[in-house]
């Protein structure tokens, strides 16, 4: 890993936690052009990714064994990406869900995560407790306005908590194209789920807000709720569009007059 200061130029190559021994080898030869993993700054060290392609083969093998067994069903990967996120400590983990084969009812069966330490490269495997199986939250559907955004799972205490983004981010858009942002955000922890303009207030099961009551604010909500209540209804979703549709015919009423 190498970097170079800025202002002076000054330029510092390390070895990478985990290195092998034909690296070392390496390193050896161009001392001290190649300074030891230990000198490595703590803060560039949590930037240190797992190594992409590494992880995809882990989580490969952990698939096809798990397809070995006569007991259960191939594990799924959620999502079919791995994810990044920075956990407490400043650590930078690269991680994916597993979620058993079966048809009905599908149900977590694992987290596959893996960062970089001072020690090298580690790889986990977390598993729930086999008497209390969760389950993860149904895939968001998107449509030619929205995109759902990366899905992502982590141990909360002995449960999980889900985080995904539904995004605002038209397919079609005259040029040049708005900005894409956040429109909702799901979140599900401990059995309890929620959605919201915030994480916090999805967790929260509903926060305050300060509503924009102007007309074109009251018109991008009805469009974004049309929008919506139109996936629910694509997919069979008949619980989530009447609610939608509610929040719709909430909005198109007329605001109440002041007495």
């Amino acid at each position: 890993m190498g970097a170079v200061r800025v202002g002076t130029g000054e330029t510092h190559i390390w070895l990478a936690p985990g290195y092998d021994s034909l690296t070392a080898t390496w390193a050896r030869r161009f001392e001290p052009l190649i300074e030891p993993a230990e000198r490595l700054p703590p803060d560039l060290r949590t930037q240190l990714a797992y190594p992409a392609d590494a992880f995809q083969v882990a989580v490969a093998q952990l698939v096809r064994a798990s397809g070995d067994s006569a007991i259960q069903a191939t594990w799924i990967v959620r999502p079919r990406e791995p994810f990044q996120l920075g956990a407490p400590g400043g650590t930078l983990w690269m991680a994916v869900a597993f979620e058993s084969g079966l048809l009905t009812p599908k149900r977590f069966v694992g987290l596959g995560a893996a960062t970089v330490t001072p020690r090298g490269p580690e790889l986990h495997l977390w598993r729930p407790p086999a008497s209390d199986p969760d389950r993860l939250p149904g895939e968001l559907v998107g449509s030619s306005q929205l995109r759902p955004g990366q899905f992502r799972v982590w141990p909360a205490g002995s449960s999980l908590i889900t985080v995904q983004a539904q995004m605002y981010e038209p397919v079609a858009a005259q040029p040049p194209p708005p900005p894409p942002h956040v429109a909702e955000v799901y979140v599900t922890l401990d059995g309890r789920s929620g959605h919201g303009l915030t994480a916090r207030a999805a967790l929260l099961g509903g926060e305050q807000i300060v509503t924009d009551t102007t007309l074109a604010a009251r018109w991008s909500r009805v469009r974004r709720l049309a929008m919506q209540a139109d996936s629910a209804l694509g997919v069979g979703d008949l619980e989530t569009f009447g609610s939608l549709w509610r929040q719709l015919m909430s909005e198109l009423a007329p605001p109440p007059r002041p007495r």
